[in-house]
């Protein structure tokens, strides 16, 4: 004990001591009993923290929780070469649909885990599809800021950027893809619409149909794993695709469904399929408003099927029969692979993950008559 003016004053350990100045990496590292180098292996998150035994990091951590320590976000990303807590979320397009539906999934399950989570898309910053030098601009502007990680939506993404995000991945930035299939090594959660399309398709021909349209939006021509499974479904009955009754629209939802409209309606009746597939329920609403202007009787006289499962399937006035899209599954799923990664550190080969939809029957759809 020590006296000041008569009062008793329990001595203060050096390292509780009030400071002036704020508590450094040095300060944790001799309570810890370590060298400096293998507190900051530890505190700013570097990634080679193999030297550093179990028993050692937990002294650390305890010393920096008792000294009340504050990273500083400079140095942890000097240490990491990247911004630990920022992922950006790159997308074609940010619409109504399905795809924004997983973007918010996504980004509110990484921001409850305490991640700063930007999205960015082609036609937020006004960009065409056949802009390629703005696009790469854009995603390398991206890489510039030094994000931990980078979310990738593969629909209608240039080649060239995936080739960027390879390049982050190599800079040694984590990068998870979803939908699409893609030829980059990295982690990729593929929606299976080589399946759905073949699932909604063979549900058309068991109920007798054999003269069946396939639609996609956005696209004057659907991509090739989705013709692929339309083929596969025409293939078990026997039957040929007609290349006529192949449907596209660069318009989407309810505008690429008119669109549809008016090249159905184009051909004569007696070369009309029976049955459509449309790559999206508000394109099939769309559809099937305007074909129902023209006097066509659904399901008497031509069943549907649309794609997603959207809220507007229900509440058709005829109630639509659809392929589910489970963006929940392929967001958590996203997550999951990041946080593998963000939080063991691992290293091993990239993993591909398949999410299939599954048929839904309503009233869109009956036995051919």
């Amino acid at each position: 004990m020590t006296t000041i003016s008569g009062e008793l004053v329990e001595p203060t350990a050096p390292h509780l001591e009030r400071r002036a100045r704020p508590v450094t990496l040095k300060d944790v590292a001799a309570l810890a009993g370590v060298d400096k180098g293998s507190v900051s292996v530890v505190l700013n998150g570097a990634k080679s923290n193999t030297g550093v035994s179990a028993a050692t990091r937990q002294r650390i951590l305890d010393a920096a929780r008792e000294l009340d320590y504050r990273p500083n976000p400079i140095a942890q990303r000097l240490a990491t070469g990247h911004s630990s807590k920022h992922i950006d979320i790159f997308a074609l397009k940010l619409d109504a649909g399905i795809g924004v539906h997983k973007i918010k999934a996504i980004q509110g399950h990484l921001m409850s885990l305490g991640y700063d989570v930007p999205v960015h898309s082609y036609d937020f910053y006004g960009m065409h599809a056949d802009e390629t030098e703005r696009k790469l601009e854009l995603i390398r502007a991206l890489r510039r800021q030094r994000p931990r990680a980078i979310v990738c939506a593969t629909p209608g993404v240039d080649p060239v950027v995936l080739d960027e995000i390879s390049e982050f991945i190599k800079d040694g930035g984590i990068a998870v893809c979803y939908d699409d299939a893609i030829h980059i090594a990295c982690d990729n959660v593929v929606f299976d619409t080589h399946y759905t399309i073949e699932r909604a398709a063979t549900h058309l021909m068991e109920l007798g149909h054999r003269r069946i349209g396939l639609f996609q939006q956005g696209v004057e021509s659907p991509n090739p794993s989705i013709l692929e499974g339309f083929r596969k479904a025409h293939e078990k009955f026997a039957l040929e695709v007609r290349p006529d009754w192949i449907f596209g629209s660069p318009r989407v939802a309810e505008e690429g469904g008119s669109d549809l409209a008016q090249q159905f309606l184009a051909l004569p009746k007696a070369a009309r399929p029976s049955g459509m597939v449309v790559i999206n329920d508000r394109s099939a609403f769309g559809f099937m408003v305007d074909v129902a202007k023209a006097g066509i009787r659904i399901p008497d006289e031509l069943s549907v099927v649309g794609h997603d499962d959207l809220a507007v399937a229900r509440y058709c006035p005829v109630p639509l029969t659809t392929v589910t899209h489970p963006y929940w599954q392929i967001a958590s799923t996203v997550v999951s692979l990041l946080r593998n990664r963000l939080e063991s550190q691992n290293n091993e080969n990239p993993r591909r993950v398949h999410v299939r939809g599954e048929l839904v029957i309503r009233q869109s759809t009956q036995v051919l008559g």
